[in-house]
Formats: structure tokens, C-alpha cells, sequence
């Protein structure tokens, strides 16, 4: 039980710093989680998009089907430790989980979440990542330890989802939570 409220307080603190410090850019080196709406509510429609590359351990870019734009996409309901500025522990790790999860070409499919924004404020498309056999790539990024669970303003849909591959992570010890 004390382990458990150590490490609840351990996250409060982390997303509080985070929050703290203020909106990050995938271009500003610190990246991380949005404090400022960037569009209308999603319409929880869903697509296909092609995977070009990785940028950490939740932004990913892709070319959306009959497109030949590459747009970012900011995964819905996680923080990953950062890769870019000052690296956090796990940030790295974060990132090779998702490009094991998601290499390059990767057929994905992008869902958006009605209860949330469409879009960031530096226009990266907020969505679910789906791989090409339907798995929640968010759910596997956090039972994998190295990406939290993150509720910006409202909770998502998946969030029930998302906390319980959370706990389980935490109470097996993986990723970050093995002494990180």
C-alpha cells in the first residue's frame, strides 16, 4: 500500500513538474504534454495512415491515406520522459518500444476521441494508434512501464483501459518502474 501511494505521489509531482514548466513543442527540445487547447473536439472517426517515423515515445508522424502530407500525431492519453533538451530516465527506452511497435511503413490506424481535442496547438493530430492488428498501441506503451498514463483536461475514453495496464505495470516492476 505505501509503495503504491509513493509512487502515486511520485507521478502526481512528475505531471505537476511537467505542467509547471510549461507547453512543449515536438520542435522546443523538452517536448511533452499540452497545456493549451490547439482545435474542436475530436469526432472519434477513424483512419489509416502510414508510419515515417518515430519522434519519441508518444509523437509519431505518418502520411494519412490519400494524402501525401506527413502530419505529426501526438498519441492520446500518455506522457513519455523526454528525449529531447535534458533526457529523462526512460526516455529512450520509451522510444524503442514504440519503434519495435511501430517501424517505419507500418500501416496504423488513427482513431480520434470525441471527448477530446482534434488537434494540439502546434497542430499535431491527437489520436489513438491502432497497429495493423488492431492492438491499442497506448495500452501497450504503458503496460511496457516506460509511458505513463497522462489526462490532460477531461478524461478519454480509453482511460479505464490505459490505468489498469498502468497498475499492472507498476505492481510487476516494469519499465521505469523497476528504478527508474
Amino acid at each position: 500500500m505505501r509503495t503504491r501511494v509513493v509512487g502515486i505521489l511520485l507521478t502526481l509531482l512528475v505531471v505537476g513538474a511537467i505542467w509547471f514548466t510549461g507547453n512543449r513543442a515536438e520542435d522546443d527540445p523538452r517536448g511533452g504534454p499540452d497545456s493549451e487547447p490547439g482545435g474542436e473536439p475530436g469526432d472519434g472517426a477513424s483512419s489509416t495512415a502510414v508510419v515515417t517515423a518515430v519522434v519519441d515515445g508518444d509523437t509519431i508522424r505518418v502520411v494519412p491515406a490519400g494524402s501525401d502530407e506527413e502530419r505529426r500525431v501526438r498519441l492520446l492519453g500518455l506522457d513519455a520522459p523526454e528525449v529531447r533538451g535534458t533526457p529523462e530516465c526512460g526516455g529512450a527506452e520509451a522510444t524503442d518500444v514504440l519503434v519495435d511497435l511501430l517501424p517505419v511503413g507500418t500501416t496504423v490506424t488513427l482513431v480520434g476521441d470525441p471527448t477530446q481535442d482534434d488537434v494540439d496547438r502546434y497542430d499535431r493530430l491527437l489520436r489513438y494508434v491502432e497497429g495493423p492488428d488492431g492492438t491499442d498501441v497506448g495500452e501497450r506503451l504503458v503496460a511496457s512501464g516506460w509511458v505513463a498514463t497522462y489526462v490532460f483536461r477531461d478524461e478519454f475514453e480509453r482511460l479505464d483501459r490505459y490505468a489498469a495496464a498502468e497498475d499492472r505495470a507498476e505492481a510487476e516492476g516494469r519499465g521505469a518502474w523497476s528504478g527508474c
